[in-house]
């Protein structure tokens, strides 16, 4: 039985006893009721903050493990906690712990890498394994019906007794520790931190910094900075034979000149930019050999009358450019998609529909930001009017495809 079922119970149970007992004993038993009524209110009030920073917890490992930054940390309007704002991740809500006991339900870095729970000090199993600090298994919390806090990490098939529910504290956390370049997360069982980077409004941004180059060759790339000071400082620290040299346009943006030894070898270079109060923003860039691998086997299937887009999987570390050829600009365009890996890439191509009577076809170049072909591939498209004219006998198949080298890997 829950315990509004259980305080319903004990009112009715108080009006039928009071109507015997006369007004006096009905006033003391309306002020038990109230009392019951503000503790079970109480109660599920810890039971919703607990819970909630039992979230902010796992939300916490999960941004630390994948490299997520804090964007803001904003205290509530009742001074109770805070409003965590991530780059990525979802916003948590943070209770602060007050004077009292509170059940010491926490996370350890375990030698693995990994995040386990741990209660009272001892990690829990489940299934005979230690549960891990993951979304997938984010622990649920209630009241039993003899008022003890339970948590379960099995979606509630079984439930640990964390003793009698208290009204102290949410628990969780001891503090939270915002500075201007990260937040500490003070775990209160055992004073463990987690510490996660803030945005930093001073910012180093380096744009298209692909990272295919020849030997000998150099390759230039803009940078601009976010908020720079008068004495801000952008320079480098090349590896591997390497040399790179900064230019500075103005106090916002500059670009930097890359250039590799010869025989070429994969190296990096480490840039970076410092202001007056010592802030630091930086950017690896890695180079290697220029590559390019297009796949374009659904370019060889004649496209559909009606219309389509051709979706070719691009993987590249080098800037390259299409050629349409300009009799069939009108009923050829493409774009191109980047993941949020820059080498892995999409290239679409949309075909209008052909109203025309025959079928149609248009050689597509992919070349470097030089010119040099790398790639090119022939496409058709059916006519909508009459099949009888898409017939080509010296290509049956309605395509053909040439590789510069046939292997599917292109270097350049």
């Amino acid at each position: 039985m829950d315990m509004k079922k259980l305080l319903t119970m004990l009112s009715v149970a108080g009006l039928l006893i009071a109507g015997c007992n006369g007004t006096s004993d009905t006033d003391e038993l309306e002020k038990r009721v109230d009392n019951l009524e503000s503790r079970v209110t109480r109660l599920e009030t810890l039971v919703a903050q607990l819970s909630a920073n039992i979230s902010g917890l796992v939300t916490a490992v999960d941004a630390l493990q994948n490299q997520d930054v804090i964007e803001a940390v904003t205290p509530l309007s009742d001074g109770r906690g805070y409003t965590i704002t991530f780059s990525k991740s979802d916003p948590i809500v943070i209770y602060n712990g007050n004077d009292g006991e509170t059940p010491a339900i926490s996370v350890v870095l375990d030698s693995d890498g990994q995040y386990y729970w741990r209660v009272n000090g001892s990690y829990v199993y489940v299934d005979g394994q230690k549960v891990p600090a993951v979304k997938e298994v984010s622990p649920q919390l209630h009241v039993s019906n003899e008022g003890h806090l339970e948590i379960s990490y099995n979606g509630g098939q079984d439930w640990i007794d964390l003793g009698e529910a208290g009204l102290s504290s949410p628990g969780i956390f001891e503090s939270v520790q915002d500075s201007d370049t990260q937040v500490v997360f003070v775990l209160a069982e055992d004073g463990s931190r987690i510490t996660i980077p803030k945005v930093q409004s001073f910012r180093l941004t380096v744009a298209d910094a692909l990272s295919g180059i020849d030997a000998g060759a150099t390759v230039t790339f803009n940078y601009s900075l976010t908020s720079p000071d008068d004495k801000t400082i952008v320079d480098c620290i090349p590896s591997e034979g390497y040399t790179a040299v900064v230019t500075q346009s103005n106090k916002n943006s500059g670009k930097i000149a890359v250039t590799a030894p010869n025989p070429l070898v994969d190296g990096k270079v480490f840039v970076f930019a410092v202001n007056d109060q010592s802030i630091t923003s930086s950017r690896i860039l890695y180079f290697e050999e220029k590559s390019i691998t297009i796949d374009t086997y659904r370019a060889l299937v004649p496209l559909y009358p009606e219309g389509q887009i051709v979706s070719l999987p691009v993987v590249t570390n080098v800037k390259y450019n299409v050629q349409i050829p300009f009799d069939a600009m009108d009923w050829l365009s493409y774009s191109v998609t980047k993941a949020s890996h820059a080498e892995n890439q999409t290239l679409r191509i949309l075909a209008q529909p052909n109203t025309g009577t025959s079928l149609r076809s248009a050689d597509v170049i992919v070349t470097d930001e030089m010119g040099m072909p790398i790639q090119a591939f022939t496409l058709v498209q059916k006519s909508g009017i009459s099949a009888a004219a898409d017939t080509d006998p010296s290509n049956p198949d309605g395509f053909q495809i040439v590789d510069i080298i046939d292997d599917g890997t292109i270097k350049l």
